[in-house]
C-alpha cells in the first residue's frame, strides 16, 4: 500500500476502509452493479481489448482517453483488473497506470448466475470474453454500449442486441 492508498484509506469510512484494505487494491471492493447514472448518460462496458488501448499508445488511445474526460461512465467486470496486470506484466508496463485506469471503471463481481449465463450463451467465445459477454448482458439494464475491439466478441455482443460503441 502506497502513501496514496494510505491516504485514501484513512479518509474513507469505517466499512469501505475495511472493505479496501481486504481487497489491496486502489480500486476499491467488489460492486455487484454500477451506480445508476443521471438519465441519457452513457454507461460503456469496457472489454480488456478497449481498455488496453488506454495504457499503449495506439491508433484509438486518444478517443478512449477523450471519452474518459468528457465523462462517460465505464463499467466492467472485475476480470479486467486482472487482464490489465497481466498485459502490464508481459509488456513491463507501469502497474500504477493500470490502476489509475481501473479507478476510473465501475468494477462488477463475478455471481453465480453470470458464470451460468455465460455457459448457457454457447457463445463459442474464449472464456474471458464469454463472461464479459455473460457480465455486459447481466447489466444490459444500464449498459448503452460494449466497447471491444476484438471482432468475436463485437460480433457476438451485436447477436445478443447489445450495441457496439462509436468513439469517433
Amino acid at each position: 500500500m502506497d502513501t496514496h492508498d494510505r491516504q485514501r484509506a484513512r479518509d474513507a469510512p469505517d466499512e469501505e476502509r475495511a472493505s479496501h484494505q481486504r481487497s489491496g487494491s486502489r480500486h476499491g471492493a467488489d460492486r455487484r452493479g454500477p451506480p445508476r447514472p443521471p438519465r441519457g448518460q452513457r454507461v460503456i462496458y469496457l472489454d480488456a481489448s478497449a481498455a488496453v488501448k488506454a495504457l499503449v499508445h495506439e491508433a484509438e488511445t486518444s478517443a478512449l482517453v477523450d471519452a474518459f474526460g468528457a465523462g462517460a461512465e465505464f463499467v466492467a467486470s472485475r476480470l479486467l483488473a486482472v487482464e490489465l496486470h497481466a498485459v502490464a506484466d508481459r509488456r513491463s508496463l507501469d502497474h500504477g497506470s493500470a490502476d489509475d485506469l481501473l479507478d476510473r471503471v465501475a468494477l462488477v463481481s463475478l455471481d453465480e448466475d453470470t458464470m451460468a449465463r455465460a455457459i448457457r450463451l454457447r457463445s463459442g467465445l474464449r472464456t474471458l470474453d464469454a463472461l464479459h459477454l455473460a457480465t455486459a448482458i447481466e447489466l444490459s439494464d444500464v449498459v448503452t454500449s460494449v466497447l471491444t475491439y476484438d471482432n468475436e466478441l463485437a460480433a457476438a455482443a451485436r447477436t445478443h442486441g447489445l450495441p457496439l460503441a462509436d468513439l469517433s
